[in-house]
């Protein structure tokens, strides 16, 4: 890329550099949606509305790198990798730019180990000494003093879900974010693609994990939250999905759905761990805390908030119990373990619920990552063969 409308990025600074506020946001606009539209192959920046947000329009951790690397070589910032998951459409994007380029950092969301708090600095410390083990319950006796609220409905407006991929065959897909430090809508944007044109995919967010947010005081409270997500923002039968701690709260949401007369027309469950199953995860602890501290540079950076809303969350769902439901529910697994494993017993996951089953490539990680297709078009059989 050579910045907006293929100007030289020298050229393109000197502009910035000169112009007066105004025109430089607009130039700044032109300049994400020109770049973006080039990374995803579009004729050009009209392509992409300023308020579109990137997950929707396409971009997975690996296009969103590119286009972080465009901007950067345009602009001159040392720009983080995680630049489009904190700014999630190009207006956003473009005002972070402007305050960067006017050396306005007050807004800025701390990115890597050196500005993501001391617990999340610490976290990488224990990681490297094995001490994880001694670690994680500091931090949830630390993550006990940030704010709750019991009440949902007085928490301000219901969240709306982040669509990743627009279709118009019913039913649609809802995905559950997971409970890691760096969870989030952006876990299933690579997912998500595989269904782009077929069918509208979206994900649920936690709160808590972004500034000033208070976390739901209980697993009961978190469930009544997403409810109302989804009773004020979507219409029409849906699929709740849900990979590994997303699939806990998935399986709790249906249940609660299920209990207010309004059940789900299915649940998938991607590679679900239940508490009476845990001897692989348990046995994988190092390899599941490296996978997060891996992904922090094409997901979001572990930083303290995201540390103790994880921390909260696991505690609350701790209490959360498989359950039979009525709603058609799929289990998919990966096919590959995590790590290294001596016992006899299978490592692969298993739901003692009536069922279907499908087994996908790659491990607990890459079936979500380089192997997200297969899993997507996993999802995409059993759902076009669901009745109704």
């Amino acid at each position: 890329g050579t910045g907006a409308e293929g100007e030289a990025p020298e050229r393109l600074r000197a502009r910035l550099a000169a112009g007066g506020p105004e025109e430089r946001a607009a130039l700044l606009d032109l300049l994400v949606r020109t770049e973006a539209a080039e990374v995803l192959g579009h004729q050009g920046p009209d392509d992409l509305p300023s308020d579109r947000p990137f997950l929707e329009a396409g971009f997975d951790s690996l296009t969103a790198l590119d286009l972080r690397n465009r901007l950067a070589r345009a602009t001159g910032l040392d720009l983080p990798g995680t630049l489009l998951f904190l700014h999630p459409d190009p207006a956003e994007l473009a005002a972070f730019l402007g305050r960067e380029l006017a050396g306005d950092t007050a807004t800025a969301r701390p990115d890597g180990p050196e500005g993501s708090g001391i617990l999340a600095g610490l976290y990488q410390q224990a990681m490297a000494d094995r001490r994880i083990d001694d670690y994680l319950p500091v931090v949830s006796s630390l993550a006990k003093f940030r704010p709750t609220f019991e009440d949902p409905e007085r928490t301000g407006p219901p969240p709306r879900p982040v669509r990743l991929a627009r279709g118009g065959t019913a039913p649609a897909l809802v995905c559950c974010s997971g409970l890691s430090p760096i969870s989030g809508p952006h876990e299933y944007a690579r997912f998500a693609a595989g269904f782009r044109g077929r069918r509208e995919v979206s994900a649920l967010p936690l709160p808590g994990y972004a500034a000033g947010e208070p976390l739901p005081a209980g697993q009961e409270v978190t469930v009544r939250h997403l409810a109302r997500s989804l009773r004020a923002h979507t219409e029409g039968p849906l699929i709740l999905v849900g990979h590994s701690a997303g699939a806990i709260v998935a399986h709790a949401l249906a249940r609660h759905l299920e209990e207010e007369g309004t059940p789900a027309a299915g649940l998938a469950l991607l590679d679900l761990y239940t508490w009476d199953n845990l001897a692989p995860m348990a046995e994988w602890r190092y390899e599941l805390v490296g996978g997060v501290l891996d992904r922090q540079e094409t997901y979001v950076p572990v930083d303290d908030l995201g540390l103790t809303a994880s921390s909260h969350y696991y505690d609350h769902f701790a209490h959360w119990q498989p359950s039979a439901l009525t709603t058609p529910t799929l289990l998919v697994r990966a096919s590959e373990p995590l790590g290294a494993w001596e016992d006899d017993a299978d490592w692969r996951t298993s739901w003692k619920f009536d069922h279907s089953l499908a087994d996908v490539p790659g491990n607990h990680f890459t079936m979500m990552g380089e192997h997200a297709t297969a899993t997507a078009d996993a999802v995409e059989r059993w759902t076009a063969a669901l009745p109704g």
